[in-house]
């Protein structure tokens, strides 16, 4: 009976501590500062939805503001992955992290350009040649600045072709909070995008409904 009683006591406390520890994760992960906007974000999966269609409809609505594609949510621990190098005689390839994202997805985060410029709607397939590089990246490539790293270009492993650095972006946690901040650039591949980030305001209810409105909408003109 005794030895049962222990039993019963160290499983309740160890439950009762990985509670708290699962707690006090949870509120780090929500109060820390990530680098970027957090708040009133609705996350939408597109599915075989075009974004860009989407896009225009959730603009229609006045409790909707940016609204950006991108292929990961920041900060959930989930990127894609890409070899790149400046030049094909360096004889190692940098293994880096990369988003696909589109011209609205830095307003949508607000994170703020260190230096030069981000893709536009304005230059339309042409942002596929592009890349932006954040902090960390500029160092990985052993640029001597985000200044020195503008008008360069960097080599994609895949398929060998140059993306020239358009600007650099601040370091933001685009992976999970705990990890070490790491080399990250943003890449413009609609192909890539599986996700619509989109900022609201008033109820997050409210604009939950917008968004299935919008969906509805899209779904019956098709």
């Amino acid at each position: 009976r005794k030895t049962l009683l222990i039993a019963q006591f160290t499983f309740s406390l160890i439950f009762i501590l990985s509670v708290v520890v699962v707690f006090n994760q949870l509120q780090l992960f929500l109060r820390a500062d990530h680098g970027f906007s957090m708040n009133n974000k609705i996350i939408v999966s597109l599915n075989n939805t075009s974004p860009e269609i989407l896009k225009t409809e959730l603009s229609k609505y006045p409790n909707i503001g940016s609204v950006a594609a991108v292929s990961h949510i920041p900060a959930a621990g989930f990127t894609y992955g890409e070899d790149f190098k400046r030049a094909l005689d360096e004889k190692e390839w940098t293994d880096i992290s990369y988003f696909s994202v589109d011209e609205d997805y830095l307003k949508n985060i607000e994170v703020s350009m260190v230096t030069g410029n981000y893709f536009s709607a304005a230059n339309g397939s042409s942002n596929r040649n592009l890349i932006v590089l954040n902090e960390a990246a500029v160092k990985a490539f052993h640029f001597d600045s985000p200044q020195d790293a503008v008008g360069q270009e960097i080599i994609l492993k895949t398929d060998s072709s140059h993306k020239q650095v358009i600007g650099v972006v601040k370091d933001y946690n685009h992976q999970m909070l705990m990890e070490k901040l790491t080399p990250m650039v943003l890449v413009y591949n609609p192909e890539e995008y599986r996700l619509l980030q989109v900022q609201y305001t008033g109820t997050f209810d409210q604009a939950g409904k917008t968004i299935e409105t919008a969906l509805t909408l899209r779904s019956t003109r098709l």
